[in-house]
């Protein structure tokens, strides 16, 4: 959470990709390397599956502490994935809603 509030933000590049099964279905991770003053990081997380090697990603890290990031782009597919959850929802309780009204 710190990372978040407070960190620096960069583009890194996607080095490599792993694709693995999860409970809901399949889940890619995927490791992205950065660079701070204090050298080059690789950091590894969950992505979207569209993401490619070689593609550039952000991360965010803190300055005092390079090596405490987060990758940016994931905080933001996970806002706008509850976001779609919400929505879908509250349509799908409004067209119950019609159904049992009309």
């Amino acid at each position: 959470m710190a990372a978040a509030a407070l960190g620096q933000t960069v583009n890194g590049r996607v080095t490599s990709l792993r694709r693995s099964a999860g409970s809901y279905g399949p889940v890619w991770r995927g490791s992205v390397t950065y660079s701070s003053p204090r050298g080059k990081h690789t950091i590894t997380g969950h992505v979207a599956p569209d993401v490619e090697v070689g593609q550039d990603f952000l991360v965010r890290y803190l300055p005092g502490n390079p090596e405490v990031t987060v990758m940016s782009e994931g905080v933001v597919m996970l806002i706008v994935k509850t976001i779609g959850v919400i929505a879908v929802t509250a349509i799908l309780i409004a067209i119950a809603l019609a159904v049992a009204l009309g």
